[in-house]
């Protein structure tokens, strides 16, 4: 392994290891059974968008007699260490310059979900995205590996409708995965079949018509007595560590655009400060000779426009981000000189590279995304986070 390779492997192991701390952290806390008791909500009074890992959880804890704090942070576990050794895998064989390092630690990736909102803890470790993302990876990862078509097809397929249920904007994610089954028959001289399509746009079309039919035709009483009788929890729609507007609100409702005080700057401050993915992009377009491909990226990145309609935008930056740049690294999956290509042919070449490498570690530790729109950004995240995790940990062993 060469040293590149080594402090590469290093950094990903303190990301990991930081993240795995603070799920303990979150774990200890007092108010960790309080925090994930939405995370319960189930069936048990009909169809309810991001039931089934609720309905999951319930069940494997009720019929194995284990405690749902305990189910819900092992998933979380063995999700992150999912997450973590694809992205790894994925992405160590490439050659490594200050580009490299501005895009794989960019403030939209490991830093978003470790930021502390009201209450002193990392609780957006836990949101559902981070399934989705794995899955992306895994997905990708097969596509490596195996080259059996109907494999890569029916497991893509299966599992975005899967995680749909998981958590439902998961189905306009679904053009990433087509550009990764693009990629997958050109490369293995497979003919691109018309029905295969046919059969993911209607799906597709089927499922969203699924999750908003079915929109708030559930009876919540009875879901919050089910939770009640199995796990001993309990919950209101007034409860304040949990958010039900996904659930019960109009659909209009949940979007900012129609909130009293909404403030159209607030879209070009978001946009700002996606410029990670704008970058992306450019170099992306700059480098990438064939056309189709092009077309399917921008498709892929303007289809989950739709996604902006919430008011948590940053988690949503956060997951086009990484499915971007995983989309980006496909591509060039041949090139893993791409970075040092990129570095070449910018005006970055007239600058001195140490510099360069102080820019991106300043740029990538001063600042992350936090989960609306509203909240300053500027906020020494990465220190942060550091001091935070060594403070909750002397609590936990006080």
């Amino acid at each position: 392994m060469t040293a590149n390779k080594k402090n590469y492997f290093f950094l990903i192991l303190f990301f990991y290891s930081l993240y795995i701390i603070n799920i303990f952290v979150v774990h200890k806390s007092d108010i960790s059974a309080d925090l994930l008791k939405c995370f319960l909500l189930t069936y048990d009074g009909g169809f309810i968008r991001r039931g089934l890992f609720g309905h999951s959880i319930s069940s494997i804890s009720y019929y194995f007699n284990l405690n749902f704090v305990n189910v819900i942070f092992t998933s979380y576990l063995l999700i992150y260490s999912a997450f973590f050794y694809y992205f790894y895998k994925l992405t160590k064989n490439y050659n490594k310059n200050v580009l490299f390092y501005f895009f794989i630690f960019s403030p939209l990736n490991f830093l978003y979900p470790l930021v502390q909102l009201s209450i002193p803890l990392p609780v957006l470790i836990l949101t559902r995205e981070i399934f989705v993302i794995t899955f992306f990876l895994f997905f990708y990862y097969l596509s490596l590996i195996s080259i059996n078509r109907n494999l890569i097809y029916f497991v893509g397929l299966g599992g975005l409708i899967l995680l749909s249920f998981f958590y439902e904007l998961t189905l306009f994610c679904y053009p990433f995965f087509l550009l990764i089954y693009y990629l997958f028959l050109k490369e293995n001289n497979y003919k691109i079949k018309h029905f295969e399509i046919f059969i993911v746009i209607l799906i597709l079309i089927l499922f969203i018509f699924i999750h908003l039919y079915f929109y708030g035709k559930n009876d919540l009483d009875a879901v919050f007595q089910n939770v009640y009788l199995k796990h001993g929890v309990v919950i209101s729609l007034n409860d304040q560590n949990c958010t039900f507007s996904w659930m019960n609100q109009n659909i209009l409702e949940q979007m900012p655009f129609f909130r009293e005080g909404f403030k159209i700057s607030s879209i070009f401050r978001y946009i700002v400060y996606s410029h990670p993915i704008i970058i992306l992009f450019v170099f992306f377009w700059n480098n990438s000779e064939d056309l189709r491909i092009k077309l399917l990226f921008l498709f892929a990145i303007s289809s989950t426009a739709i996604l902006f309609i919430a008011t948590d935008w940053a988690r949503i930056v956060h997951l086009i981000y990484l499915f971007s740049l995983f989309s980006f690294l496909r591509v060039f999956l041949s090139k893993q000189n791409i970075f040092e290509n990129m570095f070449t042919g910018s005006f970055l070449t007239i600058l001195n590279k140490n510099i360069l490498y102080i820019f991106v570690l300043l740029y990538c530790s001063l600042w992350t995304l936090k989960q609306t729109y509203w909240q300053n950004h500027l906020s020494y995240a990465g220190v942060k986070i550091i001091k935070n995790t060594i403070l909750n940990l002397s609590e936990i062993f006080k």
